[in-house]
């Protein structure tokens, strides 16, 4: 969908509010913008080829500027957004959105048509402000019910890159974790366990200590040294999880372990 695009921009060209009663329409596409818009009552059914959307309240329905479509209704109240997508995608398939979070997309949907309406100074800019906001939820949402809709690996594989990247600040977040697999700190503590066999906080610790491991061989580095670029801050800390581990200390690491000895 356009919208979980990160290189698309838009440029809004109006928003409008329509009232109609028992309605049908062909459209035409010669339209230069596209459209997006969420009834507030009623429902509407569109055929495009041989899809057929059912669109009823609180459903955003997006429409590019080249979609061909036959529209119905016995009556509806809609909000209708019209704007220039800036995009190397080109899309000629409607799509229907329909999101949890309605509350919060008819309060944007609103907000942007009063907006609009009453034209006070900088309303384009608050316009442009709560649409792209409204795209967010939209990607965010989406994100997520991707995430819930995979595997146990897949759905962990964001906060595992964020693992190696990070392992070595002072303190990994596993809400910040939770929030990358779109779980709860709960359900995260139990599927990593599951599928690593040691808790995400033993997890950091290995990285850790592997690093620390390498740096040591190096013999470049004082054991405080190691320490700090793996990511200990407490250095008797260190040298005690770094022995419980190993079995000998990072000093004899440091003078005994050659280069070539591989990890256990």
């Amino acid at each position: 969908m356009f919208c979980l695009d990160d290189n698309t921009s838009v440029e809004l060209l109006g928003v409008f509010k329509l009232k109609r009663g028992s309605y049908r329409h062909s459209s035409t596409p010669k339209r230069y913008y596209d459209g997006m818009s969420m009834r507030l009552c009623g429902s509407a059914t569109f055929r495009q080829g041989n899809r057929t959307l059912q669109v009823q309240p609180g459903d955003l329905l997006y429409c590019p500027q080249h979609a061909q479509y036959t529209q119905q209704t016995d009556g509806e109240t809609l909000i209708v957004l019209h704007f220039i997508r800036y995009s190397a995608h080109t899309y000629t398939d409607m799509q229907k959105i329909t999101l949890e979070n309605r509350a919060e997309i008819e309060r944007l949907m609103v907000t942007m048509y009063d907006l609009w309406s009453q034209k006070k100074p900088g309303y384009k800019c608050a316009c442009m402000a709560s649409l792209y906001h409204l795209l967010y939820l939209v990607q965010q949402e989406r994100h997520e019910s991707t995430l819930q809709s995979a595997s146990p690996p897949e759905r962990l594989s964001a906060a595992i890159d964020y693992l190696h990247k990070h392992y070595k600040q002072d303190k990994v977040s596993v809400a910040e974790l939770a929030k990358l697999s779109a779980v709860s700190e709960t359900y995260f503590r139990q599927l990593f366990k599951k599928i690593y066999g040691v808790s995400p906080c033993r997890y950091v610790t290995k990285l850790r200590l592997e690093l620390a491991f390498q740096l040591l061989q190096s013999r470049l580095y004082t054991v405080a040294e190691v320490s700090e670029k793996a990511g200990f801050r407490d250095v008797k800390y260190f040298e005690r999880v770094f022995k419980k581990q190993y079995g000998f200390t990072p000093a004899y690491c440091k003078r005994q372990i050659p280069e070539s000895a591989t990890l256990r």
